[in-house]
């Protein structure tokens, strides 16, 4: 997880471009752009890249509208993919279950 507070997703994720690069299981993402996921076919074109934030890094993403970042992992010299281990946005003035909020008239 990234020690970046800032660092965190709204909504599904598809507009997260922050810097965490590993999965909730604790794999290390793969490059988008590595041999082994062009190898398998399943980068998406260049066009469709550019504006989803892929490049040559691996940081999550989240390109497919699923419920939050992912990336493509290697698991037994199988490409596989994962949700990442990036944290949700807190919503701005949402109040924690915990908190009592008292008002006085």
């Amino acid at each position: 997880v990234s020690s970046d507070p800032d660092d965190c997703y709204e909504g599904d994720g598809q507009s997260y471009r922050g810097k965490v690069s590993e999965t909730e299981e604790g794999d290390e993402c793969l490059d988008w752009n590595s041999e082994f996921v062009l190898d398998k076919g399943s980068f998406p074109s260049v066009a469709f890249a550019s504006s989803e934030g892929l490049g040559p890094h691996n940081f999550c993403r989240n390109l497919d509208g699923d419920k939050k970042p992912w990336c493509f992992i290697k698991k037994n010299r199988r490409l596989r993919w994962d949700y990442c281990d990036v944290r949700k946005c807190p919503t701005p003035g949402k109040i924690d279950d915990k908190d009592t909020v008292w008002f006085i008239i």
